[in-house]
């Protein structure tokens, strides 16, 4: 008996044999194996040891029976390891364990060779004691390119690992931090819409705005992170401070901590984490699929998908992405729209490679929510119906940008690889809002709002890397080296129109029962707008040194960033802020056995703070304020299902100004302690888990107005969060997967000063998925029911309402 293959090239020997492909499968399946009669003779290709595969994406039964056909040779399984799973397909001449591998791509199963030849399917992990765990990384070989995607883990729902900046791409056994990649699967499954709803199974994760928010607003182990912090293929520059699409992304990575040794500084400096969206790209196996998507109340979506690889040695892709949704959310005066399109082409040369992403995306939300605050009621009155919309219908969002960007790779020999990048955004924006409104009693009455902002800018920005890896060994110890540096650069002109007054305010209202479309609307054109010209520039030089020893089960990453920062006023001609840092990091990650994993990291982030104008020290600058991490962890890989447990300290500066001498200093600081369990795999075949459960202890150790808040809990920080999702392909109908998300948030403090605070909270989704043919078409209906038990809460210390109960429909059908 042999080990599990992996991608072995090992030649077909037993052909001409007859095939069956177990009865016990086809009767889960609903697929009958065909039987191939010997005698046959066979063709060049086989003798050579290759065989021309033709077997398309579609349930892994059927995909097993066509690789029986075209490679004579047998296939034997039990068929509870193969029920409702599916197989991305193989195209091309190879070797038929190469095919058999990548027909097992993302299913958990790995396969053994026999004494006859044929081939017998396992569960990866429990292989007559064999091991499908990644492997330690013994080799100081060949660079891979930081394009190449970890390898999908057991279920579907997450991958082995993701990229790491200045490290390059990781599995998750080999980084000593806590880092999760959600696969463009499970958002598909999960019928997430937004970057919010995708990472509803993070723990770490919670949103700061509403779902009907026209922005991605988070925070990330209790740190605010904002929408245009999010890198797009690791650039940053090129994500947006409304909603980041997700039709064309293959992967969310959620990195969880600062990171500025590994990314640099995000633009608007969020050090909880950093998201990294991984755009799709052609594969090996070509792509058409279309999407069709109804979500209540009445937006309806349509999305095409198509990929195809070309040329020699199919060394030339194109991925094509483009989507139209329409119509109005749960959510009362609410209308959202969100055209697409998406180009992405490579060229895979021996040594060269070249990647190109071309963006256009409008987006539109008319009355957007936004929360209240309390003022004159004794707390927080209980919350509404989860459909009661407090903003103005005339309000709205209109977005209208482009977002590109180039990539070269290039290896200069086996161990060393340079690569360099340039991204753009273009971006136009009208933005009609109003602010929070004010709660003023324990009835739940509250005044319209009282200040509107008309705004009207044009945002450009440009980012770019360049990156030196490589290899090499100096005795016992092995070197992954790397050299980076790069700079983003934003351009914001804007014109702003506000109106406010006692003219606005007048009017008293119910949260319980709204009436947004009495609100006295403003007339801007009376109005002279203030305009703003600035730059915002961010540059940096960093290096970085992972040594392996004892075969790399011990690593120990070491490296520094020099960070600047600088602010600039076009339209005057003045620098506002001009300053720099370093940035040192160190981390460590020890393979206690294959296993098992322990890990520790020390690692910054930093933020530019301006000192206020109405101070005795106006004039003085501070260095950009150093946030610190200090991590310890364990991971365990079983093969099938992976756990993570971190424990974690982030302790931020703040700008406090002294009561009684009027000077400002970075003398405030946030600590935020934290534990964090995280789980992602498969229990056991046919049941998938990814969630987690993780305890924030967030303090305000030093406040401004001389410590009055020194000691109190952080705002808009619960201490528990628990977050799961799990699937369930049924027994009596093969075909049918059935669905449970869970979200429970503790109740938390919406003020520093700890006066007022909101309930926990607990939300259950319910769903299911169809796996069926239409016309020889693969067809995976879906139906999600959220927030299933239609319960009413605050979800956040804005005073945002929670999702209300509503339905979601999808159909995929692959051609």
């Amino acid at each position: 008996m042999g080990k599990i293959m992996k991608q072995s090239g090992r030649p077909a020997a037993a052909r001409g044999y007859a095939l069956a492909v177990g009865v016990g499968m086809a009767a889960l399946t609903g697929y009958v194996s065909p039987v191939l009669a010997q005698g046959d003779a066979p063709d060049a290709a086989v003798e050579a040891g290759q065989v021309q595969f033709e077997i398309a994406a579609q349930p892994l039964a059927a995909a097993l029976a066509q690789f029986s056909e075209q490679s004579g040779i047998r296939v034997s399984v039990e068929g509870g390891l193969i029920a409702n799973k599916r197989s991305p397909g193989v195209r091309g001449v190879m070797m038929s364990d190469e095919a058999l591998e990548r027909l097992l791509d993302g299913t958990g199963l790995g396969f053994r060779v026999s004494e006859d030849d044929s081939r017998r399917l396992v569960a990866a992990s429990t292989a007559a004691g064999e091991s499908s765990l990644a492997p330690l990384n013994v080799s100081a070989g060949k660079i891979t390119s930081p394009r190449e995607l970890q390898p999908v883990y057991a279920g579907g729902q997450v991958a082995r690992g993701g990229n790491l900046g200045i490290l390059g791409n990781k599995d998750f056994m080999d980084t000593p931090f806590n880092q999760t990649s959600y696969t463009d699967e499970y958002i598909e499954d999960t019928q997430s819409k937004t970057l919010t709803q995708a990472l509803e199974t993070s723990p770490s994760v919670r949103r700061t705005g509403g779902r009907y928010s026209s922005e991605d607003n988070f925070t990330i182990r209790g740190f605010g992170v904002n929408g245009v912090n999010v890198s797009y293929d690791g650039f940053y520059g090129l994500g947006t401070f409304r909603r980041n699409s997700l039709q064309e992304i293959a992967r969310v990575e959620v990195l969880k901590g600062p990171s500025a040794l590994l990314n640099g500084v995000p633009p608007d400096g969020g050090v909880g984490g950093t998201i990294n969206l991984v755009p799709k790209r052609a594969t090996d196996v070509p792509v058409t699929d279309l999407h069709l998507s109804y979500y209540e109340d009445s937006i309806f979506e349509g999305h095409i998908d198509i990929g195809r690889r070309f040329g020699e040695a199919n060394a030339f892709g194109v991925r094509v992405n483009a989507l139209h949704s329409d119509g109005e959310t749960p959510f009362d005066n609410n209308e959202e729209q969100l055209t697409l399109g998406s180009v992405a082409l490579d060229y895979l040369g021996e040594k060269l490679r070249l990647f190109a992403n071309i963006n256009i995306e409008e987006q539109q939300q008319d009355a957007a929510t936004f929360g209240a605050f309390v003022s004159g009621a004794s707390g927080v009155p209980s919350a509404p119906d989860g459909r009661n919309n407090l903003a103005a219908p005339f309000t709205k969002t209109e977005t209208e940008r482009s977002y590109n960007l180039l990539r070269a790779e290039y290896d200069i020999n086996d161990n060393w690889m340079a690569e360099v990048g340039y991204g753009w955004q273009e971006s136009e924006e009208l933005q009609y809002v109003h602010f929070a409104v004010p709660i003023i009693n324990d009835a739940g009455d509250y005044t319209e709002p009282t200040f509107y902002r008309f705004r009207e800018g044009d945002y450009d920005y440009q980012s770019a890397n360049a990156r030196l890896t490589g290899r090499f060994i100096t005795g016992p110890v092995r070197h992954t080296v790397s050299i980076s540096a790069y700079t983003v650069d934003r351009d914001v002109d804007s014109d702003t129109r506000s109106a406010f007054g006692p003219e606005f305010g007048d009017q008293v209202f119910n949260i319980y029962d709204p009436q947004p479309s009495q609100y006295t609307e403003p007339d801007f054109s009376t109005i002279t707008p203030s305009r703003a010209q600035f730059e915002l520039i961010q540059e940096g030089i960093a290096i970085s040194d992972t040594l392996g020893f004892m075969e790399d089960r011990l690593q120990l990453t070491v490296g520094a960033r020099h960070q600047s920062l600088k602010n600039r006023n076009v339209g005057t001609g003045t620098t506002n802020y001009d300053e720099s840092r370093i940035t040192p990091a160190a981390a460590v990650i020890y393979r206690v056995v294959d296993t098992v994993a322990l890990y520790a990291n020390y690692i910054e982030g930093l933020t530019e703070i301006q000192t206020p104008s109405n101070v005795v020290n106006s004039n003085d600058t501070f260095d950009p304020a150093q946030t610190e991490q200090y991590e310890v962890g364990a991971k365990m890989d079983m093969g099938r299902l992976a756990t993570t447990l971190s424990v974690f300290e982030i302790t931020q500066p703040n700008g406090v100004t002294d009561p009684v001498t009027n000077i400002f200093s970075l003398d405030g600081e946030q600590r935020n302690r934290g534990v964090e369990l995280e789980t992602f795999g498969e229990i056991m075949p046919g049941l998938r888990l990814v969630g987690g459960v993780a305890y924030i202890d967030a303090k305000q150790v030093k406040t401004d107005g001389g410590g009055a808040n020194d000691g109190n809990k952080a705002s808009g920080v619960p201490e528990l969060r628990a977050n799961f999702y799990g699937e369930w392909d049924t027994f009596f109908l093969p075909a049918l997967t059935l669905t449970a998300g869970l979200i429970h948030t503790d109740s938390q403090f919406i003020n520093a000063a700890n006066t007022f605070s909101i309930d926990d909270w607990t939300r259950v989704d319910l769903g299911a998925r169809y796996l069926t043919a239409i016309q020889g078409r693969d067809v995976t209906l879906r139906l999600r029911l959220t927030n299933a038990l239609g319960k009413d809460y605050w979800e956040n210390s804005s005073l945002a309402l929670g999702e209300p109960r509503s339905v979601s429909l999808s159909t995929s059908i692959n051609f």
